[in-house]
């Protein structure tokens, strides 16, 4: 007996619809979430406290201290090379999985340097030297990472949905630094730093896998030759003001930055736990403040939220710094608070800022140029720091009252007024950067102390 050709095709498994491209940008939204949750453990890893502690302990100097901070940055002087391979081959997922592949699993060799028998002099050395070969790689991943986000997320929802990225991210920031920050107290070094890595290279290998699970939209991009790559951005005026910014502002916070962890711990006598108590102060203020600067960029622009911002992380940031005393980690907490509610509000700024100033057309240079110039910022802020630090450590000074000490002006504290003068001073360079539908930072600031704007406009 034989079927029916209608009752045949009956019985044939519907084919599943193809999703939308909306449903592919969507589910991209939320798998960039898990994405870099797993890829902030790592960071958060092989960088700041854990990276520090792990210097210290080989005894590194106040140059190789500042290399951490400012050596990834020069890896941005590839960045225009990423911008002219992702230009003629247009597949970010691919360029972006192989180059973070790299650049993130050769952090197994630093866990695996102590039991190799080198000698505990030269470790410093070879850590920096894998830090400088881990973020080229990194870097120019990071430029067609941020031209493909550039692409996936609306215009409209960069702010709020950056804004609540940072937010999660970082509260996962949070419990890896406390994890951490225990973990490196209870358990003897270096076994303790080999643990810590290892972990990290895991958790950067599922960030990894899933880049494949994002939407690769179509190209838009035309194939540019490496020198139009550095000619067209440079050519646009107002890109330009933002490059000026940009360079100037990371040369500004790497005069700083490089010693603070430094700073905790070898000034104050911080423990790992203790500094894993300020990050996560200031990763609640960030889960808090992110999605309240993300919704008051999209309304009033970034500039405004940038230019506010500056000063908090400019001015009122080292303010704590300088205020911490040994024993008593109470301000440094406090600038826990400060340091979540500035950043949270910059580094998206920064980036949404980038965005808007970049033809989508030609954004891939734009992008890569941006990098550079401010890798090279960077760079030299961290190379200038590590002079200053020397040159400070001839006028520190004492003070005694009743034969007792309570105080020590050190070179830190001079470093870090001299970076919080750059960092405020920055303001200037923003106020020439054009951004369309932008709010004056005076207007701004009115609308939010308006007491009848409050608990609404920041809706």
């Amino acid at each position: 007996m034989t079927r029916s050709p209608a009752l045949a095709a009956a019985e044939v498994p519907p084919t599943p619809a193809e999703p939308t491209r909306d449903e592919r940008i969507e589910r991209t939204l939320r798998v960039s979430v898990w994405e870099g949750a797993f890829t902030t453990v790592f960071i958060n890893w092989t960088t700041g406290a854990v990276l520090t502690g792990y210097m210290l302990y080989y005894n590194a100097t106040a140059l190789q201290l500042a290399l951490i901070g400012c050596v990834p940055l020069l890896a941005g002087i590839f960045s225009p090379l990423a911008a002219w391979i992702h230009s003629n081959y247009p597949r970010p997922t691919l360029l972006v999985t192989i180059l973070a592949l790299v650049g993130r699993s050769i952090w197994l060799l630093p866990a695996l340097m102590p039991v190799l028998g080198l000698a505990p002099e030269g470790m410093p050395g070879y850590v920096l030297i894998v830090l400088s070969f881990s973020h080229i790689f990194q870097s120019m991943a990071g430029t067609i990472w941020t031209m493909w986000m550039g692409k996936v997320v609306p215009e409209k929802r960069r702010g709020r949905y950056f804004g609540m990225r940072g937010g999660i991210h970082a509260m996962v920031g949070l419990s890896a630094s406390l994890g951490a920050g225990v973990f490196l107290d209870h358990v003897a070094a270096p076994f303790n730093y080999q643990a810590t890595l290892c972990v990290a290279v895991a958790m950067a290998l599922v960030g990894i896998w899933l880049y494949g699970k994002h939407y690769d939209p179509p190209a838009m991009e035309h194939r540019l030759t490496l020198r139009e790559i550095v000619l067209i951005p440079l050519r646009d005026r107002n890109f330009r003001r933002f490059l000026w910014f940009a360079t100037y502002w990371q040369l500004a916070v790497l005069l700083a930055s490089g010693f603070v962890y430094p700073y905790y711990i070898g000034h104050l006598g911080m423990s790992f736990t203790q500094i894993a108590i300020f990050q996560s102060i200031a990763a609640v203020t960030t889960l808090v403040c992110s999605p309240l600067w993300g919704k008051l960029a999209d309304k009033v622009g970034n500039k405004a939220v940038l230019s506010i911002n500056v000063v908090v992380v400019g001015a009122f940031l080292p303010m704590t710094w300088l205020l911490a005393v040994p024993g008593d980690p109470t301000m440094v907490f406090v600038s826990g608070f400060v340091d979540g509610l500035g950043w949270s509000a910059v580094n998206p700024a920064v980036f949404n800022l980038s965005l808007a100033s970049a033809p989508p057309e030609r954004r891939v240079a734009y992008i890569g140029m941006l990098s550079m110039f401010a890798g090279l910022g960077g760079f030299a802020g961290g190379l200038i720091s590590a002079g200053l630090m020397n040159v400070y450590a001839l006028a520190e000074y004492t003070f005694v009252s009743g034969g007792v000490e309570f105080f020590t002006w050190s070179a830190y504290h001079t470093l870090f007024v001299t970076s919080a003068l750059f960092r405020v001073s920055a303001i200037l360079l923003i106020r020439p950067i054009r951004e369309s539908h932008a709010w004056g930072s005076r207007q701004v600031l009115r609308a939010m102390f308006n007491l009848r704007s409050v608990g609404f406009f920041w809706r």
